[in-house]
C-alpha cells in the first residue's frame, strides 16, 4: 500500500492500481472537454482531480501544498479551493485503499 501523509500523496505500488489511475485520469479529461461550456461545476471538479493524477503519476507523488499554490495562481479558470480539497481526498483514497475505484 502507498504511504500517504497530509501533504505528500505517493503513487500506488500496485501496477494494477496504477492502471485505474491512468483510465481514471483519461474519464476527467474527456469530462473535462465536454463538460466546460455545460456544467461548469464538473468541469472544475474534474479539472482538480485530473490535475493531481497527472501530477501523481507523472512524478509518483504530489506535493499537495505546492500543487494548490501552483494551481491557485496559473488556473484561475477553474481553481476552486473547496474543490481541490475535496479533490485531494478522494485522491488519497485511491492511493491508501485497495479495489474497485468507484466515485
Amino acid at each position: 500500500m502507498a504511504e500517504t501523509s497530509r501533504n505528500v500523496l505517493v503513487l500506488p505500488t500496485d501496477q494494477g492500481r496504477v492502471e485505474q489511475l491512468r483510465r481514471k485520469l483519461a474519464e476527467y479529461r474527456e469530462i473535462i472537454e465536454t463538460s466546460k461550456t455545460r456544467r461548469f461545476d464538473k468541469y472544475v471538479d474534474a479539472s482538480c482531480k485530473a490535475a493531481i493524477l497527472e501530477q501523481l503519476l507523472r512524478n509518483g507523488q504530489v506535493a499537495v501544498c505546492a500543487l494548490r499554490d501552483e494551481l491557485s495562481r496559473t488556473e484561475v479558470d477553474f481553481f476552486n479551493p473547496i474543490a481541490f480539497e475535496n479533490a485531494c481526498a478522494v485522491a488519497k483514497t485511491w492511493c491508501e485503499i485497495r479495489g474497485k475505484i468507484n466515485f
